[in-house]
């Protein structure tokens, strides 16, 4: 259980669309966070068992907010470790649309530490970020490694990428973080072409088959 203490009287709301645990959970996306007086609380689901050797980093976005005025805590996130340090290197990039070039926001930019193609369908990222306005995402706290990098319209919100339903975009080679400041070329978000389906077919007039594709 974590507590933060304010020096003042706030609210607490949105939590569901503002705040991001990262590296993702894995009972459930997010810990119970409640607010009494001037203290938030965070208590992570039964059950949950945190990585080794890890830092954790809990983005607050604008869900805090003082009482009065109704501004919200810049930049407020809290960051812990599993381990005996706290990882400092940064990953900095954008998505933009393939179609436009434009930045699309509410992105999920995701690192893999197993670097396989087929990891953004099947497993959670080791670390995340969400592309804010112009299509930017900063990634803070991320160790040293080689990483799988992809950016996933999330719309089912279970962090993998369901293909034909979400954009995607990705970079071809393992991302090599070493520097503090590691800038990600843009990332191009499309569409991926379905696979073509014979959902049902027609043989009701004589001598003629009519099949039906979803392309």
């Amino acid at each position: 259980t974590i507590r933060l203490t304010f020096d003042e009287w706030i609210t607490l709301s949105d939590v569901s669309n503002q705040v991001l645990v990262s590296p993702p959970l894995t009972v459930r996306p997010l810990p119970d966070i409640s607010l009494r007086g001037k203290t938030v609380t965070v208590k992570f689901p039964e059950g949950e068992v945190l990585r080794p050797n890890t830092t954790y980093t809990i983005h607050f976005g604008s869900a805090v907010k003082d009482l009065h005025e109704g501004n919200p805590a810049a930049n407020l996130r809290y960051v812990f470790s599993t381990g005996d340090y706290i990882d400092s290197l940064r990953v900095k990039g954008e998505v933009r649309s393939a179609l436009t070039g434009t930045g699309v926001e509410k992105i999920t930019v995701a690192l893999y530490d197993n670097t396989e193609d087929s990891v953004v369908r099947k497993q959670k990222p080791t670390y995340i970020a969400v592309t804010g306005p112009g299509g930017t995402y900063l990634i803070e706290n991320v160790r040293a490694g080689d990483y799988k990098i992809a950016a996933i319209e999330d719309l089912s919100r279970n962090l993998k990428w369901e293909d034909g339903n979400e954009r995607i975009a990705f970079q071809s080679t393992p991302l090599q973080v070493r520097d503090t400041l590691t800038r990600v070329p843009p990332l191009m978000l499309f569409s991926n072409k379905p696979v073509a389906r014979r959902p049902d077919a027609d043989a009701r007039t004589s001598g003629i088959v009519r099949l039906r594709y979803n392309t």
